[in-house]
């Protein structure tokens, strides 16, 4: 269960992660690509934080990885100087896979739905 300051650290994380990877990582690998923060999850004493990155280009996946695992120390010390924590989280990067998820399964809908108007024709 989230708490009030989790919520808006969640929040901040995610705007001061995203302008970073924006505006002050020139790492190419991560630069070059469109990639989108859906969600920071922090454990209950706030020390770890997962970050969750949504990438457009499934072909690049590992090699986003790379570059947001090379910049993850930078971005890290630019959170705790920005945020003026006490303790910068220590921050590990996943993949998103829920809109993937949410994809398949509006295919698996839409599907169904044509099936079943086709069995609805030829009755």
């Amino acid at each position: 269960m989230s708490t009030l300051r989790q919520e808006k650290l969640k929040k901040t994380f995610k705007k001061e992660i995203s302008t970073l990877l924006r505006e002050k990582i020139q790492d190419p690998r991560i630069r070059d690509e469109f990639l989108t923060i859906t969600d920071v999850e922090f454990s209950k004493d706030l020390k770890r934080a997962t970050v969750y990155i949504y990438i457009h280009d499934k072909a690049k996946k590992e090699i986003v990885f790379k570059g947001l695992k090379s910049a993850t120390k930078f971005i890290q010390e630019e959170i705790g100087r920005v945020m003026r924590l006490r303790y910068t989280p220590i921050l590990t990067f996943k993949e998103d896979k829920s809109i993937d998820r949410g994809y398949r399964v509006i295919e698996i809908l839409e599907k169904l739905k044509h099936e079943e108007d086709s069995r609805e024709d030829t009755e």
